[in-house]
């Protein structure tokens, strides 16, 4: 069995090398891996005098594909063609790429394979010496689309930064004087004004900027093409890297590598590579001042000496031996700290408190990490992590990073700042404070040293470790390159070796089973404890297996029921396959008493439904001229085809029995799984007398609606014949004032009247439209006034607004008697004037009208529920009492009435 096993894993393993083998194979074209280079670095990567390429990377990659037996292809281009071509997928390699936090969501970056760090290059003829520290103001050059070109910008706001695409740009501009100085790497830079011929014309400046190491680049997803460019740089040796750089970089001040030919050992910056202006900075820089607190021992604290002691001074020591510089440590409290930062009246700080350096401080790699760790008493309640610190008092040292985050995520935790650690373990411990928040080395240095024998280590923070970085200033940036170089070279031994001088004993995190760890277990106690396991794991999987044969019988119970519904449910339910064929079928769908639904099974739709249509075409259901067209079918094919549930209507030939009929049927579909596969739940209704009973209630109100608009009519003409008895009988009329109750009750009756004539016209029996009535209803009134309808002038601002019946009826008679008012009583004697009628629908679906006029307006305190006016009064009560609406009513320059109201109080009854 063994053996088994071992041959399975090894044939497992092999597998998988095969196919790590097999992909990385498959990269490029035959095999063949395509690599990126760009052609504007000269002595870097270029294209020589026969248009091939050379250059340091050229021959470096070429040494990699000998130690790998892998074949390669170059393709050169500039740096935003290639970019594009390597990350759209054309290239397989970019040879050289910084690395950034966007560029590592896509790409994987091997080992770093050189460094690159940027000078200052300006024209003799201009300049004598620059910094760019001097160059506000001006214009400056730089390569566009590199993520340097944002880092200047922002460092720099007061610099104008010009991009270009490739360095001999920006030398011509520099020449013509389109630019004050541009910023490239010395190698290439060096390399174009030799092939160019203008060594003698450029200078560049000492201090180098942002030096950053480059790495040969993959698409993310190629992990073991990653791992190929890796272990072939593994092969190369540090002597064949240099014999490449020396051949092409003459200069030895300006190589990256170095053989022990070319040690620098006992001059400053010896044990680590630097560049020629970071070695000129040092010498420049003797002594570097660090303030520094004695807050958080051991990781930094004052000696009873006086002596600055600690992780962070014995890690300054490292770096001082490596790069030959003197730390002058200087004594700073906290909150000292900001003034002297913003001042430069120190020049680097321990970046452990929350103190903003973005303005004046750059960032250097991490050290090491400190994680945050909950200590309380020994015998508390036991503490998991920091959400069980809700409702009790935890002490944490005020400024540190998590300070303001605790307190902002954690509201439900009373937090009580302290000075330092050793305070905060004191009220811990003496029980002013149930639990402190620190960090595992200083808890663990001060619990040793102070002796807190009722305090333990309870669990972890669960906040992100602190990364322990040093602040410099940031007008020393090759400082802060240098720094990083002295961080990068400690090795984990001399990691643990610094921490072990001031934590030798490791501590664990105390468990709270105190009562339980007295001793070895007997072994009878160990039996016992593992009988009583055992009992358990039998009673609770006994309990598992009994809920579980319940479940399953409630599980029976219930696809009993499920079956009483599907089969005696009173439609007719077709579950149909992939291959239209019948899964399953109800008894609604047997119409005699010799066949069971299991009969139907494997039958088409069709056939399961007796559709006569089936008997077109020997072939069956599917096969016939009506087939395409069939409801059933369709239905069942588009269920399948869009996974989307659909309801459809259709008309279907059946044999229900009695011979063929025309029966019209509901058909509902569903997506279900069955028996492993994908089938469609067909529910079918037969509507046919649904669809009988609607057509006959359409018949039924076809009629109704004909009966109704004869009524409209009818009633109009009755109007008719009554306007035409009252304009005889007023003929002989001789009083005015009997003639103009007369020439009043004829218009309300034809405003009535005309409302019955837009009735019987319209599509719909319950609604007009009030606007195009209350157009034809002014017009009719203005035209039949007996004394001088010609002198008024009309004008209206009607919306279209369908109302019912119940209120167009009131508002036709209110615009009568408003208009019909106006005309006798506004404009006196031979007077011309002008009536205005306005019909809106407000935004809160009120209806406005209004009937102005410019005549003579009404007498001073007049009040129209008061007045004697007939037919004010009538306006009033139509108004409040059938439209339950509002009449508003200004007499001043004329007249205008306001009715607002609204349909509510009406429904419709057609």
């Amino acid at each position: 069995m063994k053996l088994k096993t071992i041959l399975c894993l090894m044939l497992l393993g092999l597998a998988c090398h095969v196919s790590a083998a097999s992909a990385i194979e498959q990269t490029g074209s035959n095999g063949t891996l395509v690599i990126m280079l760009r052609n504007d670095l000269p002595l870097m990567s270029f294209l020589n005098v026969e248009g091939q390429p050379a250059g340091f990377f050229v021959d470096m990659w070429r040494l990699w594909a000998e130690k790998t037996g892998r074949k390669i292809e170059f393709h050169i281009a500039d740096f935003k063609e290639g970019y594009a071509a390597f990350k759209s997928g054309a290239a397989d390699i970019h040879s050289a790429l910084n690395y950034s936090e966007e560029r590592d969501e896509w790409m994987g970056f091997s080992q770093p394979i050189y460094e690159f760090s940027l000078c200052l290059f300006f024209s003799k003829k201009n300049d004598k010496a620059l910094n760019i520290s001097r160059l506000n103001g001006q214009k400056i050059g730089i390569i566009g689309g590199t993520y340097l070109e944002e880092q200047l910008n922002q460092r720099y706001p007061d610099i104008e930064f010009v991009p270009f695409v490739a360095i001999e740009d920006m030398i011509h501009a520099a020449r013509e004087g389109k630019i004050r100085a541009f910023l490239s790497t010395p190698a290439s830079t060096s390399g174009m004004f030799t092939q160019l011929g203008l060594a003698g014309e450029f200078a560049s400046s000492d201090e180098g900027l942002f030096a950053r190491k480059v790495h040969a680049c993959v698409l993310k997803q190629n992990r073991d093409l990653l791992s190929l460019v890796d272990k072939g740089l593994d092969l190369i040796s540090n002597e064949e890297f240099a014999e490449i750089e020396k051949h092409w970089v003459p200069d030895p001040e300006k190589r990256y590598f170095r053989t022990p030919s070319d040690s620098l050992l006992g001059q400053r910056g010896g044990l680590i590579r630097l560049t020629s202006a970071e070695k000129a900075w040092l010498n420049a820089h003797p002594t570097v001042k660090v303030s520094i607190h004695d807050v958080f021992p051991p990781v930094m604290f004052l000696s009873e000496g006086k002596r600055f002691q600690g992780i962070v001074p014995d890690y300054l020591d490292v770096f001082s031996k490596r790069i030959g510089i003197h730390f002058e440590l200087v004594y700073a409290p906290p909150s000292e700290l900001p003034e002297l930062i913003q001042t430069r009246q120190t020049d680097m700080v321990p970046a452990f408190m929350n103190i903003q350096l973005d303005r004046f401080m750059d960032l250097t790699h991490s050290c090491f990490a400190l994680h945050w760790e909950i200590v309380n008493r020994i015998g508390a309640p036991y503490i998991k992590d920091v959400k069980d610190l809700a409702g009790k008092k935890a002490v944490i040292v005020k400024n540190i990073s998590i300070y303001d985050q605790l307190k902002k995520d954690h509201p439900e935790i009373d937090v009580y700042p302290t000075d330092n650690p050793l305070e905060a373990m004191k009220s811990v411990s003496s029980g002013n404070a149930d639990a402190f928040i620190g960090t595992f080395v200083v808890d663990g240095y001060l619990m040793q040293k102070y002796q807190f024998a009722n305090l333990k280590i309870a669990g972890q923070a669960g906040f992100e470790d602190i990364l322990f970085k040093f602040a410099v200033r940031n007008d020393w940036p090759e400082f802060v390159s240098i720094l990083n170089k002295a961080i990068d070279s400690i090795t984990p031994r001399e990691h643990d070796q610094i921490f072990d001088h001031w934590m030798p004993v490791r501590y664990e995190h105390a468990v709270a089973w105190q009562p339980v760890i007295m001793g070895i277990l007997s072994a009878g106690g160990i039996l016992g404890i593992i009988s009583s396991i055992m009992l358990f794991w039998n009673r609770k999987l006994a309990k598992e297996v009994l809920e579980r044969k319940k479940m399953e019988i409630t599980l029976r119970e219930s696809e009993a029921e499920l079956a009483v519904i599907y089969d005696n449910v009173p439609l007719m339910l077709l579950l149909v396959d992939q291959e239209l064929r019948v899964l399953k079928a109800n008894r609604s769908l047997i119409r005699d008493a010799d066949h069971l639904p299991a009969d139907i099974v494997g039958l088409r739709p069709g056939e399961a439904l007796k559709c006569l249509y089936t008997l077109d075409d020997p072939s069956g259901c599917g096969y016939g001229p009506h087939c395409a067209s069939c409801g059933v079918r369709l239905a069942i094919l588009d269920m399948q085809n869009a996974g989307q549930a659909c309801r459809r209507e259709a008309s279907l030939l059946l044999d229900l029995g009695s011979g063929p009929i025309q029966t019209q049927v509901l058909i509902s579909t569903v997506l279900l799984e069955a028996k492993g596969q994908q089938a469609v739940l067909v529910c079918i209704e037969d509507i046919t007398e649904r669809k009988r009973a609607e057509e006959r209630v359409r018949a039924s109100l076809a009629e109704k609606e004909l009966l109704l608009k004869e009524l409209y009519h009818r009633t109009r003409n009755n109007m008719q014949v009554i306007i035409g008895f009252l304009n005889l009988q007023s003929e002989g009329i001789t009083d005015e004032a009997v003639l103009d109750m007369f020439r009043d009750t004829i218009n309300r009756i034809k405003s009535m009247a005309l409302l019955h004539q837009k009735l019987y016209q319209a599509k719909n029996l319950s609604r007009i439209d009030l606007g195009d009535y209350i157009r034809d209803l002014a017009r009719m009134i203005v035209k039949s006034h007996a004394r001088k309808p010609e002198a008024i002038s009309l004008q209206m601002d009607l919306e279209s607004v369908s109302v019912l019946i119940d209120a167009a009826m009131p508002c036709g008679l209110i615009i009568n008697e408003l208009i019909s008012n106006a005309l006798e009583h506004a404009f006196p004697g031979e007077r011309e004037g002008k009536i205005r009628v306005v019909l809106r629908r407000k935004a809160d679906a009120e209806i406005e009208m209004r009937v102005e006029d410019n005549g003579v307006g009404l007498p001073e305190g007049l009040d129209i529920r008061k007045c004697d006016s007939l037919g004010l009064e009538s306006v009033v009560q139509l108004t409040e009492h059938q439209l339950r609406g509002q009449v508003e009513v200004q007499g001043t320059g004329g007249t205008r009435f306001r009715i607002r109201f609204r349909e509510s109080a009406y429904r419709e009854r057609v």
